[in-house]
């Protein structure tokens, strides 16, 4: 059996000691080009993070970055918003040139109604005005996320309340702070649908920066 590249690739710089770097960028659409940066102890793996937001009009958005090589198989990150629209993410693990040249495809969601509920709402530099939504499919957990995108000479403070899975909880827990000029400050937490207390606090990671650099590019489309 043959072993598949990324990991040959992933055994050379454990095997040399060598660390590991990543193109490192944000943008509109399904590529963008930044600089190549070191990699922090523990994220083993270079990615291109694509996502699809539906929040007044439907925009796809990419990040290119460094991850834990356990999130390449963490299948489509969902959040239900409810009437406000919704947001979908996958990672794509790469090596080499090719995280310079692959343009992922977003696996399509199709679900049911699950029975569940969660507080819903999206709002930036506003206040958050929840509904109770429907959680469809394998959405289990209730999403909480607020904080601060600081976009140097303008700070967006961005909420957003929902239905989400398993997938997007566990990107939620990798920590990152800023990324191509773009830092965040915010906290989120997971619950299980249909309890009103516990479930986990969570750092801002790889998908929590991105949704919160989503929404400030979002802010900066919508300047005059």
């Amino acid at each position: 059996m043959e072993t598949p590249l990324p990991i040959c690739f992933l055994s050379v710089f454990i095997v040399t000691g060598a660390s590991l770097e990543c193109e490192t960028c944000a943008g509109v659409g399904n590529t963008c080009n930044g600089p190549m940066e070191t990699c922090s102890p523990g994220f083993d793996m270079c990615a291109v993070t694509l996502s699809e937001a539906r929040l007044g009009m439907k925009m796809n958005s990419v990040v290119k970055h460094c991850v834990q090589s356990k999130s390449c198989n963490d299948g489509t990150s969902i959040i239900n918003l409810g009437k406000t629209g919704g947001l979908l993410s996958q990672v794509f693990c790469c090596v080499g040139a090719e995280c310079k040249t692959m343009t992922p495809t977003l696996t399509p969601t199709r679900s049911k109604p699950n029975g569940n509920f969660c507080p819903a709402c999206y709002a930036m530099n506003s206040e958050c005005e929840e509904e109770l939504v429907q959680c469809n499919g394998e959405e289990n957990y209730c999403l909480d996320v607020s904080g601060t995108t600081d976009l140097g000479t303008l700070a967006v403070k961005t909420t957003m309340k929902g239905c989400t899975n398993s997938p997007t909880c566990e990107e939620l827990k990798e920590h990152s702070g800023s990324i191509s000029g773009i830092t965040v400050t915010s906290s989120s937490s997971c619950r299980p649908a249909g309890t009103t207390s516990g479930g986990h606090r969570i750092v801002p990671g790889s998908f929590g920066l991105f949704l919160a650099a989503l929404a400030g590019l979002q802010f900066v489309m919508h300047l005059p």
